[in-house]
């Protein structure tokens, strides 16, 4: 017997998970640099290279990039710097991975700990985490509602769900020249960049991505330390197979390291800034199906497979930004701030919960803050402030999931008095809700029309009591006849046809 089949997904509903692990390194000061006195801080950035999929598990590997703002015992005035990258590798463990799984994930360094173990040795101990959504990707073939047998009894559903068509995890350069003036004894201290992107517009298996990188440089100028800020716009087409502008699209962002080249004229400093972009794009196509979630046969002997379905839909994408403001206090309340050289911030937990509508985003953000006193002896300060926000969606319960995403898109400072740095920092935040919808599916059914059903040789009528557990159709297919014999013979109402403990009747055919 031929039926009209429909391709499903394997299994929608997205796993969610998190990976972590801690990196230690003992870092020895180069020959070239000068004993270290004080650690100002430690800039940590996670590049991760590779990611393989196992069954219930995914193998990450890469390498994370310190960059040490220090103080020298020979100048206590000057920043000495060390660039160090460690590799480091990562396994997440869990249940419904497959190699037909695709995954979203972004990173980054949750917390670094810095000691100074002598004059020539630092060791620092960094806490890596990893992001993870995963979605099987694979399908499965199931019987459709749409041209069964009128000989058959069944019954089925029109579904609207989402498919995952296009998924990329790409990269990309942002690059610019930036002109600084310059004497002798030039030297790049750090470089921060932070990434906004603006527009994600697919057009024809491609993204147009449109954004802007703010970067500030703190460099050494003849002794005197200064900062740079500039702004780098960008537009980035990238090939992604099956992309189409009718799709719903959730992406991921990040930026992996910031390198820069300097000439060899000594005049003026036309270095170029080159920062690398590692992100996600996923595009979800709706798809509707009409779908059989049962069938049997009132005649003949039947086999029938069945197999749960959970089919999920992206309902909503909503984006916000906030902004976070941070008090850092001098750590020398004896010793006056007298000038703030830099400042950066950045998320180090972040976590989403839905509830009545609305998804909740809470986290914290970490900042850091480089000064000098008035005898311009160098210090640094941190601290930690817990950020949250809402997003209101127009239908979001627990039952959905939220995939939430945040980043900082710029930081600045101000001095507020001679003790106290407030950093101002804006972060963006996006939520997508994905709602699932679990069903039952027929992989297969066949008759044996050699078997027919028997006739009992009961009374042609049987005398039912239903109750609250029982549906019409699980009455009709336990004693192998039809909904709509049932109602013919009890002359019921179509849309109300039992009532719990009134008595139906069932026609000729029940078999035990």
């Amino acid at each position: 017997m031929e039926f009209k089949m429909c391709s499903l997904p394997a299994s929608g509903k997205s796993i969610i998970s998190n990976a972590n692990t801690t990196v230690q390194s003992d870092i020895i000061v180069p020959d070239t640099k000068p004993d270290i006195f004080k650690v100002l801080a430690v800039k940590s950035v996670v590049d991760l290279a590779d990611s393989h999929i196992k069954k219930d598990k995914i193998n990450f590997s890469g390498k994370i990039r310190h960059n040490i703002l220090y103080v020298g015992e020979e100048n206590p005035t000057n920043i000495c710097t060390i660039e160090y990258s460690t590799p480091f590798g990562c396994v997440c463990e869990k249940n419904g991975i497959t190699e037909d799984t695709a995954i979203k994930y972004g990173c980054g360094v949750t917390k670094s700990l810095c000691e100074v173990v002598n004059s020539r040795k630092i060791s620092v101990e960094a806490n890596v985490e990893i992001q993870i959504n995963a979605i099987d990707i694979s399908k499965t073939e199931v019987i459709s509602g749409e041209e069964i047998p009128e000989s058959l009894a069944y019954k089925s559903c029109e579904y609207s769900y989402d498919t995952l068509r296009a998924s990329n995890r790409l990269e990309f350069v942002v690059s610019d020249t930036v002109d600084i003036g310059a004497g002798e004894g030039f030297e790049i201290y750090d470089i921060q960049a932070y990434n906004e992107v603006s527009e994600i517009k697919a057009v024809n298996n491609k993204a147009v991505i449109k954004g802007i990188v703010n970067v500030f440089i703190l460099y050494n100028d003849d002794g005197k330390i200064s900062g740079y800020s500039t702004e780098i716009p960008y537009t980035e087409i990238v090939d992604i197979e099956n992309l189409a502008s009718d799709q719903t699209l959730i992406s991921h962002f990040e930026i992996s390291s910031v390198d820069y080249e300097l000439p060899n004229d000594d005049d003026t400093v036309q270095m170029t800034v080159s920062i690398v972009i590692r992100g996600n794009i996923w595009g979800y196509a709706e798809e509707s199906n009409t779908i059989a979630t049962d069938i049997y046969s009132p005649d003949y002997a039947y086999d029938i497979r069945l197999n749960k379905c959970i089919l999920s839909k992206v309902s909503d994408v909503k984006e916000t930004r906030i902004s976070v403001k941070d008090t850092l206090v001098s750590t020398n309340p004896s010793s006056p701030i007298s000038k703030v050289y830099c400042a950066w911030s950045d998320i180090t937990k972040m976590e989403s919960h839905i509830s009545d509508g609305v998804v909740k985003i809470e986290g914290t953000m970490e900042s850091t803050a480089i000064y000098c006193d008035e005898y311009d002896n160098l210090h640094s300060a941190k601290g930690v402030t817990p950020f949250e926000t809402e997003i209101e969606f127009s239908f979001a319960d627990k039952s959905c999931q939220a995939l939430a995403d945040a980043s900082v898109i710029s930081s600045g400072f101000v001095m507020t008095s001679t003790s106290d740095i407030q950093i101002r920092t804006v972060i963006k935040l996006s939520s997508a809700i994905v709602s699932d919808a679990e069903t039952q599916t027929i992989t297969s059914f066949s008759l044996d029309e050699k078997s027919s059903v028997k006739k009992d040789e009961q009374p042609s009528i049987l005398v039912y009591y239903p109750d609250d557990s029982k549906t019409l159709w699980d009455i009709a297919k336990k004693y192998n006849t039809t909904c709509e014999e049932i109602i013919d013979v009890n002359s019921l109402d179509k849309d109300n046809p039992i009532i719990p403990g009134v008595p139906v009747l069932i026609p000729k055919r029940y078999v035990k």
